[in-house]
């Protein structure tokens, strides 16, 4: 069982490299045991969105911001591809999935409050998972 989930964010801004966010997720589980898992997600063609949106196979973003009440579809998770969606507005982020895959198990996630952010990953299959 999960007890602790921090997630840490560092934004790298290279001049000679596309910026990263170097993402770590520090989980603590129930006998204290520490898990790490990070990902490296390069911030290239951000996008912003203002209204629904279902993000497409085709599309070379990386980066998505998104303001006011807005649900924002994920493709199907068959190709590996990872995904950064961030609230910046007031209004709720809601992430949905496509067909039949999962966010880690759930049909969608939310996210309610100004600068919340997510990183997707999708496992190659049905599975998105959210760092």
């Amino acid at each position: 069982m999960l007890k602790k989930n921090i997630l840490i964010s560092v934004l790298i801004v290279g001049l000679s490299f596309p910026s990263m966010v170097f993402s770590f997720n520090l989980l603590l589980d129930d006998n204290g045991n520490n898990l790490l898992m990070a990902s490296f997600l390069p911030l290239t063609n951000p996008i912003s969105k203002t209204s629904d949106y279902t993000i497409l196979p085709g599309d070379m973003y990386s980066t998505y911001y998104v303001s006011g009440t807005t649900i924002i579809t994920l493709p199907l998770a068959v190709n590996k591809r990872q995904l950064r969606i961030v609230n910046t507005g007031t209004g709720l982020v809601t992430i949905t999935r496509s067909g039949g895959d999962t966010i880690q198990g759930s049909a969608s996630i939310i996210l309610r409050y100004t600068n919340d952010s997510v990183v997707l990953e999708s496992d190659g299959i049905t599975t998105w998972y959210q760092f």
